[in-house]
């Protein structure tokens, strides 16, 4: 229920206050769910805020919705274009797209369920494939000069063979007899055998996790948040410092302030 009040409020808000810059068109009630091409189902969104709505859409109604989605995930589309989606985020549209379409055309659902293709079909099939070249090929005689252009730049791309020198590194490595292995752990070890023996025995699962139960304890009017907006000069604020660029130290990587501490830092893969 709360899904469809924000998407309501998205969709309502941007009939009444109309986006300016780049936008993209939206339907309201999705095509594959009954929707039409009326105007009166049609409302312009930005690329972030139609990128949300399907999001919403795909947690409220599952299924197609959910193809939908990881469509726009990809990033080379036109919709939700230039908007840059989470890893987590794609890797759960493109799950859940997976599972629904498992679903969808199995058994009955499969558009040759209870088919078989006839001896000429057969014959067909292991026969060999229609050649495409020459005038068989359906860009045969047809010039484009920027795709030509790509084309010869990548069949005579000459990448350069890049070697780094770890003399000095395996040196100290077999001096000290430092491994993978050991690097991996060094932190974990670095704790007393107590701590160590109570963190492999602990379970973490269910209630046991510190976590757990967190999510309803903050969920709807519990929420500080709820019923409230952020003013200008905090929106302001909270854009500042998710456009802030770090360094990572140890792959120098330059990534926003969220994904730089998520992933490098201490947590780098190439952190010793």
């Amino acid at each position: 229920m709360q899904t469809q009040t924000i998407y309501s409020a998205l969709v309502n808000r941007r009939k009444t206050h109309p986006a300016t810059g780049r936008v993209e068109k939206h339907h309201i009630v999705p095509k594959s769910l009954g929707g039409s091409d009326h105007k009166s189902n049609l409302v312009s969104l930005t690329p972030r805020e139609h990128y949300v709505a399907h999001r919403l859409l795909a947690k409220m109604h599952g299924g197609p919705m959910w193809a939908a989605l990881a469509f726009m995930s990809r990033g080379a589309v036109n919709s939700a274009a230039g908007v840059v989606v989470p890893s987590r985020v794609y890797a759960l549209a493109k799950q859940k797209d997976a599972e629904w379409r498992v679903d969808r055309y199995k058994g009955e659902g499969n558009p040759f369920y209870g088919k078989t293709f006839t001896e000429e079909q057969l014959v067909k099939l292991r026969g060999k494939r229609v050649s495409v070249e020459g005038k068989n090929n359906p860009n045969y005689g047809v010039h484009d000069e920027d795709r030509n252009a790509i084309i010869s730049f990548v069949i005579s791309y000459n990448p350069r063979a890049v070697t780094v020198d770890d003399t000095v590194q395996r040196r100290i490595d077999s001096q000290y007899q430092i491994t993978d292995e050991l690097r991996r752990l060094n932190k974990f070890y670095s704790f007393s055998a107590a701590a160590r023996a109570k963190a492999e025995t602990r379970d973490y699962t269910g209630v046991n996790n510190p976590n757990h139960g967190n999510g309803a304890a903050i969920s709807g009017e519990k929420n500080p948040m709820y019923g409230r907006k952020h003013g200008a000069s905090t929106k302001a604020k909270i854009a500042a410092k998710a456009a802030r660029k770090l360094t990572c130290p140890h792959c120098g990587k330059v990534a926003n302030i969220g994904n730089a501490k998520r992933w490098h830092f201490g947590n780098c893969k190439q952190a010793t």
